[in-house]
């Protein structure tokens, strides 16, 4: 976007947590069935050790990936800037691990130092460190 050219309305507040909440059935409806989304998240799991923690940082609304990633049996932890988003996969995945409205800009830097993305071409030692071993710690 260039100097001449304005902020679309829609986009103004998209950094507000209140304007994410209010996308909430709308978010999911456009995303929430994306096979894009659905083929990685079952790729991604299937590197998943058995019954591991999982962090999704911008759980929306839960579905497809909250979801998913409990139903293969894994501990799901979520979290998200907006509470409405919250509220619905609180609603949608009731059998989460948690769920907690935390604005992820503001996350620990250590926390943030010892986790590998997924989509990364890891080691299989940072592959541990982000997927664990399944064991609470």
């Amino acid at each position: 976007m260039n100097d001449n050219q304005q902020t679309p309305t829609s986009l103004k507040n998209s950094n507000s947590p209140d304007w994410w909440s209010t996308l909430g059935l709308d978010y999911e409806e456009a995303f929430g069935n994306d096979p894009g989304i659905i083929t990685a998240v079952h790729k991604w799991l299937s590197y998943v050790p058995p019954n591991s923690h999982v962090l999704d940082i911008g759980c929306g609304t839960g579905v497809p990936i909250a979801r998913t990633v409990a139903d293969a049996g894994h501990r799901y932890h979520g979290i998200d800037q907006a509470s409405g988003m919250v509220d619905l996969c609180r609603a949608q995945v009731p059998d989460a691990e948690s769920l907690e409205v935390i604005d992820m800009l503001y996350l620990a830097t250590s926390t943030a130092q010892s986790l590998v993305s997924p989509s990364s071409s890891s080691t299989s030692k940072n592959k541990s460190r982000w997927w664990g071993s399944g064991q609470a710690g």
